[in-house]
């Protein structure tokens, strides 16, 4: 929720085909569990992303980090509403 409401502003079908081309970069896990993941993640090396970046992804999971999940536990069953909304996007 936290990517979509504050990282992009724009939503397409070639989000997927950037999420495959991120894959290979952004998964560091070893080899046992890539072969169990094999079928649900797919990889492609082919041309740049078009809607989202490695260096917007990067700044993502740099901020998340960051958050407390005991906290966001509490704000989450305190507030739903402020974790579950997802801001209209424009389509593309």
């Amino acid at each position: 929720m936290k990517f979509y409401n504050r990282y992009i502003d724009t939503i397409g079908n070639e989000i997927y085909n950037d999420y495959d081309k991120l894959n290979r970069i952004l998964i560091n896990i070893k080899l046992f569990f890539k072969k169990k993941i094999k079928e649900y993640a797919k990889f492609h090396q082919d041309g740049k992303c078009k809607m989202i970046s490695l260096e917007l992804v990067n700044k993502f999971i740099e901020d998340i980090s960051n958050l407390d999940i005991d906290k966001v536990e509490k704000e989450v069953i305190s507030n739903p509403e402020k974790w579950t909304k997802i801001r209209k996007l424009k389509r593309v």
